[in-house]
């Protein structure tokens, strides 16, 4: 009993500890818009149903209610940026969507650095790009910079005709053309069969990436020996820990994919390795192994940053561009009238000529709007987070008293040493200050003069750290968009997406594209109809 009385004293005594510090934080910020909670929308658990949905004034606002609404609740305040202090966590976070704030954040480096605890959950296999800063980030980048300089062609994919669920379709185009193109590594189109599985694996390379993807949060809320070696997460999951009712399911599954995908990185590398290392090979896996296996230089790499790698293009390569994908093929079956003026533009470029080679990639760009324009609208990343290691000040536009315009010279604001920056793009993609009419599908945008500055238009970041596989994605999802569309005509299955009166085109958009968010924003169901032309 003495026992029990001292632990609880010892509890509240660090809760009242908590609540003085979470007192000190809303009074030293406020001066800034914003929200102050209990619990923070941006820790793990507010990722996960039924966290995700719960808004509670003052205790919590899922993670769905600050990025799905876009730029509302920035109006709603009345700013392009607000804060969020949160008790648990006990931080002070700045959203911002004001283009001059973030054109100050993305140059200052130094001061806004990339907080290596908010990457951590990436770097299961190792550290790798996307995780790395400074020094490391450099020699990295220069080990996998060869591989996208598109000194090769990459291979041709046979795409069958297919009434689902648009993600699957996608899913199975983009981890087929990276797995190939990037790693040497034929997929299976239909991979629902025993046939399909590689010998010694209970899991397909597509299904182990989506598994493990699907994952990523429980790395963060489990403790860090229950991912450790395969032998140990096989341990795990024998002992029961991991094993009792539908929760122990979603684990031991993710479990499972996280081994079935180790194992099948070490069998690349190792095929590779066996096959020897043409002088010719350009490709990223051929450039990661030559960096591990050379003599120890500035720019080589360890093992585990090899495998680190590897899943962090697979995961970025794949999962982005496969959603990216489906939100614009459901965009196109909901706008029959631009799908029609895409598909005339297509055969102005090609003619009769069936095959698309990569100099015609420049004279496709209406492709590539359409692609750009629905990024914007559905950016697979929804945010961009650094880290403020020094007081300082940045400039964000302050609406006016009708809430129809800004400031004309913004005001400077400011930000305290430890503060966390949240650069919301899903907020300055949809500010209208930056883009017109911001909620209409309208690819033509971005032929227009007054199109918006760079850094209102972020899905690959920006500056310095701007995405390295940009163009790769981009010549990726032009040359299936123009094959696809030039045999194929895109709409929506209205025996799984049912014709609802009176309803806007918003609404309806909004149906169909239900929103799911783990690492990325992706459509959950997307019902639609490839028919031949």
């Amino acid at each position: 009993m003495a026992i029990t009385k001292f632990i609880m004293l010892l509890v509240t005594c660090w809760l009242l500890r908590r609540a003085y510090k979470f007192s000190r934080l809303v009074r030293d910020n406020r001066q800034h818009p914003g929200f102050r909670l209990i619990f923070s929308p941006f820790q793990l658990l507010a990722l996960l149903p039924p966290f995700n949905r719960l808004c509670i004034p003052g205790v919590i606002m899922g993670h769905r209610y600050v990025w799905v609404d876009d730029y509302t609740i920035h109006e709603k305040i009345g700013s392009d940026y607000f804060v969020l202090i949160s008790m648990f966590p006990l931080e002070a976070r700045f959203i911002v969507s004001d283009v001059r704030a973030i054109k100050e954040i993305m140059t200052a480096r130094t001061v806004f650095q990339k907080p290596n605890e908010a990457y951590r959950i990436l770097e299961l296999y190792g550290r790798n790009l996307v995780t790395s800063e400074g020094h490391e980030w450099t020699r990295q980048r220069k080990v996998v910079a060869p591989a996208f300089s598109w000194s090769s062609q990459g291979p041709e994919v046979k795409i069958p005709v297919i009434r689902t669920e648009t993600l699957k379709v996608t899913g199975c185009i983009a981890l087929h053309i990276l797995s190939s193109s990037a790693f040497g590594q034929m997929t299976h189109w239909d991979d629902s069969t025993a046939d399909s599985l590689s010998t010694g694996h209970t899991m397909t390379l597509k299904e182990a990436l989506i598994v493990s993807l699907r994952g990523i949060p429980w790395i963060g809320i489990l403790p860090a020996w229950a991912w450790g070696s395969a032998q140990e997460r096989e341990r795990v999951v024998l002992a029961g820990i991991a094993g009792r009712g539908l929760l122990g399911k979603t684990i031991q599954k993710a479990a499972v994919g996280f081994s079935e995908l180790q194992s099948y990185m070490t069998e690349m590398i190792e095929a590779r390795r066996a096959s020897g290392l043409d002088d010719g090979q350009r490709d990223l896996l051929s450039n990661l192994i030559r960096a591990s296996d050379g003599e120890t230089t500035m720019n080589s790499l360890s093992a585990r940053e090899v495998t680190g790698n590897i899943y962090i293009f697979l995961f970025a390569g794949h999962e982005t561009t496969a959603h990216s994908l489906a939100f614009m093929f459901g965009l196109l079956a909901l706008d029959p009238e631009e799908q029609g003026r895409l598909h005339e533009h297509i055969d102005s470029v090609l003619g009769d000529r069936q095959e698309l080679t990569y100099s015609d990639f420049s004279s496709l760009d209406r492709v590539l709007a359409t692609f750009h324009e629905a990024l914007r609208l559905y950016p697979p990343v929804v945010a961009l987070v650094k880290e403020c290691t020094a007081d300082t000040t940045i400039e964000v536009g302050v609406h006016d008293g009708n809430h129809d315009g800004l400031d004309k010279d913004g005001r400077r604001v400011m930000i305290m040493k430890g503060a966390t920056i949240n650069i919301h793009i899903p907020g300055v993609h949809h500010n209208p200050r930056q883009w017109k009419d911001p909620a209409a599908f309208n690819p033509s945008r971005f032929f227009e003069d007054s199109y918006a500055p760079k850094a209102a238009f972020l899905p690959f970041s920006g500056g310095l750290r701007s995405c390295i596989g940009q163009r790769f994605s981009e010549v990726e999802v032009v040359a299936i968009t123009t094959l696809i569309l030039r045999q194929y005509k895109v709409s929506v299955d209205t025996e799984l997406f049912p014709y609802v009166p009176r309803e806007t085109p918003l609404q309806k958009r909004n149906r169909l594209f239900e929103l799911g968010h783990m690492i990325t924003q992706f459509p959950k169901k997307t019902p639609l109809i490839f028919t031949r032309r």
